[in-house]
């Protein structure tokens, strides 16, 4: 109750009715019956409620009777969105895309996800989703393009990052892809198995002093496992272990 006390309060504070956190409710209120798992999992310490609603109203009605007449800002909401309504169909595609992808219906998902980046061909996810599309189907090389204009896209975000380098490797791109697993690194410190692959990549690179270090930081961190095995294997062969 102290949370929704709270949401009213910093509607009025900012100028709006009270009425638009009581509609906020009453959509929400609708929704969880028709959908009810979405809107059970987003309020699942504080389920909405009737009660809730009315407590909201009363309020309203009560305490902040005097701003009721106050604007609810609705233009200036549809000003807001209006880039976000403009690609609602690629917003589409990508959800059907992704339950085509998790259906295993690769090509329908590809044609989703085309149909999705001629709406909105800068768009972060369906570039990354086209990337991972594009290498279960075997086109690696288009799917390297695909998660490097990601990162092109969204520098910041790591996912396109991982996917280029990985990727990358299996092209034998090596010096693309150990850029991209450092970018990956410098945005998300600390997983070991970004170590190994930087050793894969400067191993292809034919830096053997370097992917040698890279293996042995790997090992001091993970022991176990086919990485693991390799990494060993390698600085056995080239006399770093005995």
């Amino acid at each position: 109750r102290e949370a929704d006390a709270l949401g009213m309060e910093y509607m009025v504070r900012t100028g709006y009715t009270p009425m638009g956190m009581v509609e906020l409710m009453e959509v929400l209120l609708r929704n969880g019956r028709r959908r009810a798992s979405a809107i059970e999992l987003m309020f699942a310490t504080h389920p909405m409620s009737g009660e809730r609603l009315r407590t909201a109203e009363e309020r309203a009605h009560g305490e902040y009777a005097a701003m009721l007449s106050r604007p609810d800002h609705r233009q200036r909401y549809m000003d807001h969105t209006v880039a976000l309504r403009r690609i609602k169909p690629a917003i589409i595609a990508m959800q059907q895309a992704q339950k085509a992808f998790a259906g295993k219906k690769i090509r329908r998902a590809e044609e989703l996800l085309a149909r999705a980046l001629q709406i909105a061909p800068r768009d972060y996810a369906a570039l990354v989703m086209m990337a991972k599309c594009q290498y279960a189907l075997q086109r690696r090389k288009k799917a390297e393009q695909y998660a490097l204009r990601a990162t092109r896209v969204y520098p910041q975000e790591a996912q396109a990052h991982l996917v280029a380098g990985m990727i990358g490797i299996e092209n034998k791109n090596y010096g693309r892809a150990l850029q991209q697993l450092d970018d990956y690194d410098r945005l998300l410190p600390g997983n070991p198995e970004i170590t190994f692959f930087r050793g894969l990549a400067l191993e292809g690179m034919g830096r053997r002093q370097e992917a040698a270090r890279a293996y042995a930081a790997f090992l001091r961190r993970v022991n176990r496992g086919p990485m693991a095995r390799y990494a060993y294997n390698r600085l056995r062969t080239w006399g770093y272990v005995p």
